[in-house]
């Protein structure tokens, strides 16, 4: 077997192998990237609706929750105190 057929038997499926996990990974990329953009759009949509504030609301929720808990923890101490 020549030197040459020896690089070619090496090398050419190297270069299969490098191409075909290059256009796996561009595919990933593509399907990310579409992905991420119906994300954007279905956000978009929600915020034109006027449902976009709904992450705000559920964080002003739960402010209150810990607010109404740090009132019941702190008449629960005046009442431990007083006794």
């Amino acid at each position: 077997m020549s030197r040459r057929a020896r690089i070619v038997g090496v090398v050419l499926p190297l270069v299969i192998v490098l191409a075909c996990l290059g256009i796996l990974s561009y595919v990933k990329y593509r399907r990310a990237t579409a992905h991420l953009a119906a994300l954007q759009q279905h956000l978009g949509n929600l915020e034109a609706k006027g449902e976009g504030d709904l992450l705000s609301s559920l964080k002003m929720a739960d402010l209150e929750q810990m607010r109404w808990e740090l009132v019941q923890t702190g008449d629960h101490l005046l009442s431990m105190r007083a006794e």
